[in-house]
């Protein structure tokens, strides 16, 4: 499924940059996912950052004030917003992630072919649960081409991406059941 990523880790032991990319930051299971995988990912081998396309909401605020965590923010408008696709472009340049890992569809839409151009070389992609209709399944299809694999949280989710989206079985991971007591995170 994945392609050859070797230039990526040449043998020098560095922490792996992972930068977890969302379309809005607010306080749903997608985004209490990033953050558990912010706060628990060992630090010693993972340096990891949040980025989101969109504007902050109270719940990112409440997270920056406390101290727990920072959001970087794009400040995408609208979702042609070419200038907002120009400052991701330079902000994954600028933080050279080793991986990309993208949690919601509008991300996944221009950050793949934006992070194929910015050379990030490992774009992932995890679909929590069904969404949109024919024309975000097209768009999910297209962008696919530029990502290097799509993580389902669930089997159900892993057959409505092959069966209703359509996308390459072999670009669709074995589901990953995360088991996350989001309750507990509170």
């Amino acid at each position: 499924m994945l392609r050859d990523h070797s230039r990526a880790f040449d043998g020098v032991r560095h922490r792996i940059r992972v930068q977890l990319l969302s379309s809005v930051f607010v306080d749903r299971g997608v985004e209490r996912i990033m953050l558990w995988l912010q706060q628990r990912l060992p630090p010693d081998r993972y340096q990891v950052r949040i980025a989101s396309l969109r504007a902050l909401a109270p719940f990112a605020d409440r997270l920056k004030a406390s101290g727990q965590s920072s959001i970087d923010v794009i400040g995408m408008r609208h979702q042609l917003d070419a200038a907002a696709l120009m400052r991701l472009y330079r902000y994954l340049r600028r933080v050279q992630p080793d991986v990309l890992h993208i949690h919601s569809l509008r991300a996944a839409i221009w950050g793949r072919p934006i992070a194929r151009l910015a050379r990030v070389p490992v774009i992932l992609y995890s679909v929590h649960n069904r969404w949109g209709g024919a024309a975000h399944h097209a768009l999910d299809r297209w962008s696919a081409a530029y990502g290097d694999g799509v993580i389902p949280f669930s089997l159900a989710v892993r057959r409505y991406l092959l069966d209703e989206v359509g996308l390459d079985p072999a670009r669709v991971a074995a589901p990953v059941y995360i088991g996350i007591d989001l309750i507990a995170e509170r």
